[in-house]
């Protein structure tokens, strides 16, 4: 499965190259960057930086080894919630219209590996949230790496893609933004640290623009890359016979793991006594799960065994692709049609999954079931004992590797935003409708699963939006969102109710918050948007709220499942990057 996840939709993030050249642009501080040796000087684009200004950090000028021998920064950061080089356009912003990366060099020259973001504005009024784009990387100890970050109409969100054609020797930056900058007023940008323990020094050089990338012809009929090579790549459709050969000798050579029950328990480990399904056990000071024989047992799990992850989309990127079969083509059973994208220019349209294609090409006609049963050998083979969250039901019906199921959330109620919306707006859990959705969710799903031991027990939903970054407005996003409603709001009728527990009469909520409203109704009505600072109480009041919204949501969803199904574990729903 290792070799085959080369040739599946994702190759089209795997760095090549791209055989363009860099295109230098700055003249910083006064000094100039010139063009590379092989381009003409018209090439150069010099721009004159107004500002090169440090925040929680010391700057200093150190020989650079960019074309031209221009200077370079050497930035020690502080210990601090953000430390930063902030480079400012100053009066006239930048037209970067033209360009397709901002690339620079970095030299870490410590024996710590170093985790950077780097934010380009389009205004002065630029934060983490508005008016700016965002990406980080981490660069390991003792390199020099050269990095680029993408610009302009060929940003690979404008192709909908995650991540684009690389240029030749630079490594690019997954950014974390879904959206553009107008590049042509680009008013600042800056490359920091966040949550530094200890100092960090940085060697930044060679700052430049880089000319826009072509994505024509990027995908070849395996759905490879086709700017590239390595290790086991396949050269040509008939590799798959041989590639299929070497893999079932090499899963017939692997070794199968000692003292393990049916389930991939520690057989001969400690004995709990046997509940017929997953549960968990506390020994010795230590969490453990437990199989349905009673044996302790970790799990070791792939996520998305399925072929639902193949697809891709085809329509307004015909370009790309150097070959798609025709309508008679007995490949073209793998084109299908999608209403669903959520990321990216088109929102609808023709897919194509190269990943089933080429299954069928490596299995013959009956690839599906032998696909699968392949599949559940290589889980054995490479020492996984767990079929983990969206896979292929059909692989649990097998009964030969235990596994997770998915419960997926959904219905008419309420949902509040939180400033950090990746997949949509969180669930209102105070609303009555959330309840009742949850309930038919729930219901619906787990009737297949119940009675199975297999089966280890349900994730609930994926990565909602609690909230993200260091700033209070990040921090209690959904606190924030909730008093910005009006009185029809489930969950601002809650935070008022929290707020009257806690205060006697609205006019201490207005001592400790610094607010005017003249009775609890007017609060519940108007919607209230806090400005500048939380005053501590106020700080205290957002986070019980957010405790109680959590609290509210973890457990109407684990009380509907206990009712509908008392075997399984509640994996939980897993977080979007971090917690609130």
């Amino acid at each position: 499965m290792r070799r085959l996840f080369f040739l599946i939709v994702a190759l089209l993030l795997v760095v090549g190259n791209t055989g363009r050249t860099d295109r230098p642009i700055l003249a910083l501080g006064g000094t100039s960057l010139q063009a590379a040796p092989q381009q003409a000087a018209a090439d150069a684009t010099p721009l004159k930086i107004e500002k090169a200004t440090p925040e929680n950090a010391k700057l200093t000028m150190v020989p650079g080894k960019g074309p031209g021998g221009q200077q370079a920064w050497k930035i020690e950061f502080a210990p601090a919630k953000r430390a930063r080089l902030y480079f400012s356009a100053g009066e006239k912003a930048w037209d970067w219209r033209a360009y397709g990366a901002l690339a620079f060099d970095l030299t870490n020259p410590s024996d710590e590996e170093i985790s950077f973001g780097i934010r380009i504005d389009d205004a002065l009024t630029a934060d983490d949230t508005h008016h700016s784009v965002t990406g980080h990387s981490t660069i390991g100890p003792r390199l020099s790496v050269s990095y680029s970050y993408p610009l302009g109409p060929t940003l690979p969100m404008e192709n909908g893609m995650r991540g684009g054609p690389p240029f030749p020797g630079v490594e690019p930056i997954i950014y974390g933004s879904f959206k553009r900058v107008d590049e042509s007023h680009v008013t600042a940008f800056q490359i920091f640290l966040d949550r530094l323990p200890a100092a960090r020094t940085l060697i930044l050089d060679n700052l430049r623009l880089l000319p826009p990338v072509s994505y024509e012809g990027i995908v070849d009929a395996l759905g490879q890359y086709t700017r590239a090579d390595w290790p086991g790549k396949i050269k040509d459709a008939s590799d798959f016979a041989r590639q299929r050969a070497e893999e079932e000798n090499q899963i017939q050579a692997a070794p199968t793991l000692p003292e393990r029950d049916e389930y991939g328990g520690w057989a001969s480990g400690p004995q709990i006594q046997p509940t017929g399904f997953f549960t968990t056990v506390k020994r010795d000071g230590k969490w453990w799960l437990v199989t349905p024989s009673g044996h302790l047992f970790l799990s070791f799990g792939v996520d998305t065994i399925a072929l639902t992850e193949g697809p891709t989309m085809v329509t307004g990127r015909e370009k790309m692709f150097t070959w798609l079969p025709a309508a008679d083509d007995p490949l073209s059973k793998h084109f299908a049609d999608t209403t669903e994208v959520l990321y990216g220019p088109t929102k609808k349209g023709r897919t194509f999954n190269f990943y089933s294609a080429n299954l069928e090409r490596k299995y013959g006609p009956e690839w599906l079931p032998k696909y699968r049963s392949f599949a559940l050998d290589r889980l054995r083979a490479w020492g996984f004992n767990t079929i983990a969250n969206w896979s292929d039901p059909a692989l649990y019906d097998l009964k030969r590797v235990p596994y997770t199921a998915t419960v997926d959330l959904g219905g008419d109620y309420a949902r509040v935003a939180s400033g950090q919306d990746y997949w949509g707006k969180m669930h209102d859990p105070f609303d009555p409708k959330f309840a009742a959705a949850v309930d038919k969710n729930i219901r619906d799903t787990v009737q297949r699963y119940r009675d199975d031991p297999w089966c280890l027990g349900y994730f609930i939903d994926n990565e909602i939006s609690w909230g993200a970054g260091d700033s209070d407005r990040g921090h209690y996003g959904l606190a924030y969102v909730t008093l910005a409603a009006g009185k029809d709001s489930p969950a601002k009728q809650a935070f008022v109710e929290q707020l009257k527990l806690h205060y006697d009469k609205v006019s201490q909520l207005n001592r400790a918050w610094g607010t005017t409203f003249s009775s609890w109704v007017a609060l519940l009505n108007q919607p209230f948007k806090p400005e500048g600072a939380l005053t501590p109480q106020m700080r205290q009041d957002f986070s019980s709220y957010v405790k109680k919204f959590a609290q509210q949501y973890f457990s109407v969803i684990r009380d509907t499942l206990r009712r509908y199904d008392p075997n399984h574990l509640y994996l939980g729903c897993r977080f979007a990057w971090r917690t609130a």
